[in-house]
């Protein structure tokens, strides 16, 4: 994402992978390769906590009727989560 589609503060770039050798540049932009990978890692970590936060009701619940049946449905699983969030019509279909 960082290298190939420009995703970062790094820009986009066009790196040879260097065959056996492994890539061919700088220390300076290794570094900025890094922290740029880094930061959306723990971008999409924060995010992933913050779903999971926000939705920690619902997720007990799922957790508690799977732990005492061991299986369930589709729909049930979108019954018990529409009592908590509205599921897009596009969604419920499924």
């Amino acid at each position: 994402m960082v290298t190939q589609f420009g995703m970062s503060e790094v820009g986009s770039l066009a790196i040879d992978d260097g065959g056996f050798t492994g890539p061919d540049y700088s220390e300076e932009l290794s570094e900025k390769i890094d922290q740029a990978i880094k930061n959306i890692s723990d971008d999409c970590y924060l995010n992933a906590l913050n779903i999971l936060m926000t939705n920690r009701a619902c997720l007990d619940r799922v957790a508690d009727e799977l732990t005492e049946l061991e299986t369930m449905t589709g729909d049930r699983l979108r019954e018990i989560i529409a009592e908590y969030a509205e599921i897009p019509a596009k969604l419920a279909a499924v």
